[in-house]
């Protein structure tokens, strides 16, 4: 049984191996692993710029753009760091 463990354990092994290597070399392909974001670039500065100028809360874009509150969430904490694109932040 412990020759059968140990062989298990190196397959186990052996497939996380492949498995970071294909994702790296489809990321240098250009590739994104994931889904893809809820809104797109525009969307996410229209639902940050409704959210932190008060004329909207957070539940009321999401269901504006037809998505969760945590996909709202996620486009204004990117936009925390991107203070040139969103002066009053």
């Amino acid at each position: 049984m412990q020759i059968v463990g140990a062989f298990a354990e190196f397959e186990l092994e052996m497939i996380r191996e492949r498995t970071k290597a294909g994702l790296h070399a489809a990321m240098r392909r250009g590739s994104k692993p994931g889904r893809p974001r809820a809104m797109g670039p525009a969307e996410e500065i229209e639902a940050v710029r409704l959210v932190l100028s008060g004329q909207a809360t957070k539940s009321a874009v999401a269901r504006r753009f037809g998505t969760h509150i945590s996909s709202v969430k996620r486009a204004l904490h990117r936009a925390n760091g991107q203070s040139e694109i969103f002066p009053e932040h």
